[in-house]
């Protein structure tokens, strides 16, 4: 049929005025399948505004083609089901020229477009005709049942999985099966449906290699209780798949589900050591995220690692002071056979991370261990008396105080460039350096290698005058130069 403008019979149909439709449905001459330029016909202007007196007027006419397909919207059918209207739909369904194995796009009939979008009543009708094929695959191999999975139709899913007849799916490259889409859609009444059945693989692999069907994906949904569901299963095992009970496990402690955590702890062959792609062990995870329970539950297993690095040479102990987390340092430090004084690979220790951040009570809390050592240079030859002058004279300068009261601590300590504590206290010249600068002093600082062509102590350069006339101060006080 050749294109046109819209009908007068269009328009009516479109705004729903059912009077007008009825008269102009019996004028003479009337074509009620007139398409205009894109395909469009009263019907499926009807159907997809949701006028359902005027739908059921053109369906009684004996003329009506249910079947016309807009150039991009389908046919009038479809386009009812995309906007979720379930009376619309249903009355082309009681239509006499309905075909329910229609295909409509992408090789799917109607049962799996009324699964995708979730209607109840539209698949209960379907399914109790004998025409409607409950297993029919579209043009990518998916049947209704993976279409309502993928969209998220808990109600619609239960309702096929009814069916005596269902042919549950096995998976293919992309995808995985039915219990692996389910698992990453977080729908727990799906999966506790699926794994009853006779027909499902709890173990089952997908086609991708080694996948196994456990919801590492799941964004939304409930998925901490899926997890469980699949672990506390009778013929769930994860001995058969090592690699993903340790993903299963970095998840939990990443994301703080908290009864994973136990279920997989009180398993014997977890390997609560083991790395992930990018080199940090499963505690990292709980400690950068603060999640104090799971890290005390990780340390009382006997075989849990505490001075583990991960790929930059930290310990858990570097990772707690590093973010701050007071009370996860305490718990690190109640274990026995924790080395403090471990270093990056940047040689520095977790005191070093404690103080260069400014983490305060950290650093206190450190210092106040019998086998802390303040005595270590890192990569640059530097103590943590240089990283604690250059963080107080940002802050508070109160560690410096401490650490010069230390045995191990010393004032005139020079780097692999020569330069000492004295040289970056001068150096910063910030709102805290007269006091560093006289508690270094104080403790036997010497500032002879800060001396310039002038004899004085080196200043930095560009600073504000008054920086310049408290050490000056400092200096003619000290009679130095």
């Amino acid at each position: 049929m050749k294109a046109s403008k819209r009908t007068l019979l269009m328009h009516a149909a479109e705004r729903g005025c059912d009077t007008t439709v009825q008269a102009l449905l019996i004028a003479p001459g009337v074509d009620v399948n007139a398409r205009d330029k894109n395909g469009t016909t009263a019907l499926s202007l009807a159907a997809r505004s949701g006028h359902k007196e005027v739908v059921q007027l053109l369906l009684a006419h004996p003329d009506i083609d249910i079947y016309i397909r807009e150039n991009q919207a389908g046919s009038p059918i479809e386009q009812a089901m995309d906007k979720r209207d379930s009376a619309v739909a249903m009355l082309f369904l009681a239509h006499k020229d309905i075909m329910p194995e229609m295909h409509v796009r992408r090789g799917m009939t109607l049962l799996s477009l009324a699964c995708s979008q979730g209607l109840y009543q539209v698949v209960k009708h379907l399914l109790m005709r004998e025409d409607v094929d409950v297993n029919s695959a579209d043009d990518f191999g998916e049947t209704p049942l993976i279409h309502a999975i993928n969209n998220r139709r808990e109600e619609v899913t239960e309702l096929l999985l009814a069916r005596q007849d269902l042919i549950m799916d096995h998976g293919n490259p992309y995808t995985g099966t039915t219990l692996t889409r389910a698992c990453q859609e977080g729908l727990y009444k799906t999966v506790e449906l699926l794994i009853a059945r006779q027909d499902v693989n709890v173990n089952s692999a997908d086609c991708l290699p080694r996948r196994l069907s456990l919801p590492f994906k799941s964004d939304h949904g409930r998925w901490e209780d899926i997890a469980e569901l699949l672990i506390t299963h009778g013929d769930f095992n994860l001995d058969t798949r090592p690699r993903y009970r340790q993903e299963l496990f970095r998840k939990a402690c990443r994301e703080r589900h908290l009864k994973i955590v136990k279920l997989l702890l009180a398993q014997k062959d977890l390997d609560i050591n083991s790395m992930d792609f990018s080199g940090d062990p499963p505690l990292f995870h709980a400690i950068m995220e603060g999640w104090d329970d799971i890290v005390e539950l990780s340390l009382a297993r006997e075989d849990l690692i505490p001075n583990l690095k991960d790929h930059q040479g930290r310990t858990p102990l570097h990772a707690a002071c590093e973010f701050g987390h007071y009370s996860t340092v305490k718990l690190l430090l109640a274990r026995q056979d924790l080395d403090i004084n471990q270093v990056d690979d940047r040689g520095h220790s977790p005191l070093f991370r404690a103080i260069s951040l400014g983490r305060h009570n950290i650093s206190e809390l450190l210092l106040a261990q019998d086998t802390i050592r303040a005595d270590i240079k890192d990569s640059k030859g530097r103590t943590v008396l240089f990283h604690a002058v250059i963080a107080g004279t940002r802050s508070n300068p109160d560690i410096v105080r401490q650490l010069l009261l230390r045995d191990d601590v010393d004032p005139n300590v020079v780097d692999n460039h020569q330069r000492t504590p004295f040289y970056f206290a001068v150096e910063s010249m910030t709102e805290n350096t007269e006091t560093i600068v006289k508690l270094l002093l104080a403790h036997g600082a010497r500032p002879d290698g800060m001396k310039n062509g002038d004899g004085l102590v080196r200043l930095a350069e560009d600073e504000d005058e008054g920086y310049h006339q408290i050490l000056r101060q400092i200096q003619d006080s000290l009679k130095l130069g």
